[in-house]
């Protein structure tokens, strides 16, 4: 089993002196039946005046710090190591069930009890329904009835269709532009599959996390050069962990080379950092994520 040790780095450097500032961080990942969380600590500089830590109504861990004196600079330092478990392929395959009749399940009816899953069938701020994906999606879910099947060539599709362009969306970019363009960073990927996913009622969440990469061969990796990811969760209840994990980024299935941060109905729910200062000037962000593979036997 394979150790992935996280580095995530945030530092704002502001333009003028911050009086009063409250923030939220969500940047330990998950510990769940398909990943084991090793270790995790965040270091914060200045330090804050009020710190607390809940879980919210996803499961995810968040951590609120605010400060009440003068500061021009925020750092945040998160580290964690995780194990993620791999799903063989005879489990898929027995796991395959029908799409049809699980949307049947999730669809509400008079009487009967509301399956909390049924959450993320619904619309939601960064996901809106849109007329167009509706067909987008049933091209393939009218020829394939098996739901596992049918998610992954939907995965691929998305993949093929789409092109990966750095910096060409920012989170507010509507979700109508991004499936018209056709072009996106890995958010957009995600909330174009979840999107096509509900609008066939299905149950579909956003994942954050992070992505193990690997340097160019005979070079080093450097520190910082990775990045946080995101991808998608699909509601399947034959599996013995009831979420099927696929990124269409990558057209690949979530497995040892991913870490899972938290879950939401779409970014704006897993923002890693985000939060309120008092005041009119502005600031600079920068944000480097190092991931690397450890031994298994690596503290």
């Amino acid at each position: 089993m394979k150790t992935l040790a996280v580095l995530h780095e945030t530092d704002y450097r502001y333009h003028d002196w911050i009086q009063h500032a409250y923030h939220l961080a969500c940047l330990k990942p998950v510990d769940s039946a398909v990943q084991k969380l090793v270790s995790y600590d965040i270091a914060i500089d200045p330090v804050p005046d009020t710190r607390s830590v809940h879980r919210d109504c996803f499961g995810n861990w968040i951590e609120y710090f605010g400060f009440h004196h003068p500061h021009q600079s925020l750092q945040v330092f998160a580290r964690s190591k995780a194990q993620r478990f791999c799903i063989a392929a005879q489990d898929l395959a027995r796991a395959e069930l029908s799409w049809r009749d699980l949307r049947r399940d999730l669809a509400y009816q008079a009487g009967r009890p509301c399956q909390a899953e049924g959450e993320y069938v619904f619309e939601s701020p960064f996901v809106p329904f849109l007329e167009a994906l509706r067909p987008y999606a049933m091209a393939i879910f009218d020829r394939e009835p098996g739901l596992i099947k049918a998610c992954q060539q939907l995965c691929q599709k998305i993949h093929a269709d789409f092109r990966y362009i750095p910096r060409s969306t920012v989170i507010e970019t509507p979700l109508a532009e991004v499936f018209q363009r056709k072009t996106g960073v890995c958010q957009d990927f995600a909330h174009v599959m979840i999107a096509c996913l509900r609008s066939i009622g299905l149950s579909a969440r956003y994942v954050s996390g992070y992505l193990l990469t690997r340097a160019a061969p005979g070079q080093p990796k450097r520190r910082g050069v990775d990045a946080s990811h995101a991808w998608v969760a699909i509601y399947c209840p034959s599996l013995e962990h009831p979420w099927l994990e696929l990124d269409p980024t990558n057209n690949a299935l979530v497995e040892e080379d991913y870490v899972s941060l938290a879950y939401g109905r779409d970014f704006g729910d897993v923002s890693p950092l985000r939060g309120v200062i008092h005041s009119g000037a502005g600031h600079e962000l920068r944000v480097a994520v190092t991931v690397e593979a450890l031994s298994v036997d690596a503290p």
